[in-house]
């Protein structure tokens, strides 16, 4: 005979696990300090976490702990972007048990404000244009969701009332995306595999950002890993797509209407890129030897001036990058920790740890 005590004991784990899981409001104990520098808001282990720097005095800068939120009725985040109102959504791509989830949730200051429910599943990548008061949420991969004006379905939110107001298609699965005052632009792949044979496999797609039409820059032949834009080009850092030749990563850069400049030599790993306001370039090298070995051990610093790579900023395997005033923030490790380094020499000033088996996969920040 089963022993009662443990049948009981394993009974109130599992109800105090789903309660949890249902909780729709932040963790019991969850304190906000109302005055912070940054908020820091992260998808962690599907999750919403937030750390909020509360004081920078001669780069001697002060944290809050991690807090976190409970699951939003079982649903994985996916994404988190900041929009309008300096308000945080977060996409629901799926829930606990591998059902495919269809809701947004909407943060301010730390509380919930509401939940927006997709006719479509999957929601995942957001694309905030907090000038227009506008997000565009991508779909899981593949066509259960159907074909939308041609192409895939993307979701169009008016971040000012949190609801659809729309619908675009995008022909393949879009990754990576940036910015410039008119335009939306982004590396689309996979394009022929999902059917649309009328386009490249692989291309850049460039998105007017009021009327929402769609062109076809170029078509490219690697596997793009992170995307940056100014006034005047384009830059991808890229590496093969056949992981043998694992070590030919480059930094291309094109001009924006997608001519090729040039291709720039770079170490291998590459994960992601950011731009700041003086022209320089920071690239994450997440992995050094092989694909995912997580072995990569710094940013590289290229001047897009002089088009020359002049720095290099070590940091335990960078895998997401993001620039707030003169700081640089890099997520190491896909979620060990989060470095803070000042621009102005580059220096570590600040590193805040996860908890072991932690894994961060998007991030915004918010100055307060």
């Amino acid at each position: 005979m089963k022993n009662p005590a443990k049948v009981i004991a394993i009974v109130l784990l599992i109800t105090l696990i789903v309660t949890a899981c249902d909780s729709k409001d932040p963790d019991p104990g969850f304190v906000l300090n109302p005055h912070p520098v940054y908020d820091i808001y992260m998808n962690i282990n599907g999750r919403l976490g937030l750390v909020q720097v509360t004081q920078i005095q001669k780069n001697n800068v002060e944290t809050s702990p991690v807090q976190m939120w409970s699951k939003e009725g079982k649903g994985n985040l996916n994404t988190v972007a900041l929009t309008s109102g300096n308000k945080i959504y977060g996409s629901l791509y799926d829930k606990v048990g591998g059902d495919s989830d269809h809701r947004l949730v909407v943060y301010k200051e730390g509380k919930k404000l509401k939940e927006i429910s997709l006719d479509k599943k999957g929601p995942r990548l957001i694309i905030p244009d907090t000038v227009h008061n506008k997000a565009y949420v991508l779909l899981m991969f593949g066509r259960g969701n159907g074909i939308v004006n041609g192409g895939l379905p993307v979701k169009i939110i008016d971040t000012n009332e949190d609801k659809e107001i729309g619908e675009l298609g995008i022909k393949g699965a879009l990754l990576n995306f940036a910015f410039t005052d008119q335009s939306i632009y982004a590396t689309v792949v996979k394009a022929r595999d999902l059917g649309f044979t009328d386009v490249p496999d692989e291309y850049i797609l460039q998105i007017d950002r009021v009327s929402g039409a769609q062109k076809i820059l170029t078509s490219f032949d690697y596997s793009p890993k992170g995307m940056a834009t100014d006034r005047s080009y384009i830059y991808i850092v890229n590496m093969p797509v056949d992981v043998i030749p694992f070590k030919k990563s480059k930094l291309s850069i094109y001009d924006l209407k997608g001519k090729l400049v040039k291709d720039v030599s770079v170490d291998p790993g590459v994960r992601d890129i950011v731009l700041d306001k003086k022209g320089y370039a920071y690239i994450a090298h997440s992995d050094k030897d092989a694909y995912d070995d997580r072995a990569g051990d710094h940013i590289t610093v290229y001047d897009t001036k002089q088009g020359k790579i002049i720095d290099k900023i070590s940091t335990l395997a960078p895998t997401e990058l993001a620039i707030v005033d003169h700081y640089l923030f890099a997520i190491n490790n896909w979620g060990i920790s989060l470095s803070m380094f000042d621009l102005s020499t580059r220096k570590l000033i600040k590193t805040i740890p996860f908890d072991e088996g932690s894994f961060v996969s998007s991030f915004e920040i918010i100055k307060r």
